[in-house]
């Protein structure tokens, strides 16, 4: 879920920025229990590929899950 919301606060961005790829604002944000999550923006013929992470303690030790996907931007 966390990934997914990271993704609609980016596409926020764009949205608030009239569609500029500047207006996108990656980086990382902290949440509760250890909870990490890092988005960055890469530039990509029509908009930005952006890959999102997100690292928490388990029992077991750290664990990370990453996705990407692609927003469209000038």
């Amino acid at each position: 879920r966390l990934l997914l919301a990271e993704s609609a606060r980016l596409s926020a961005d764009l949205a608030r920025g009239a569609g500029a790829c500047a207006a996108l604002t990656p980086g990382l944000r902290l949440g509760q229990a250890g909870l990490r999550l890092f988005s960055s923006a890469t530039a990509a013929a029509g908009g930005r590929s952006i890959q999102l992470v997100v690292a928490y303690p388990t029992v077991r030790g750290q664990h990370t899950d990453t996705a990407s996907t692609f927003l469209p931007c000038h």
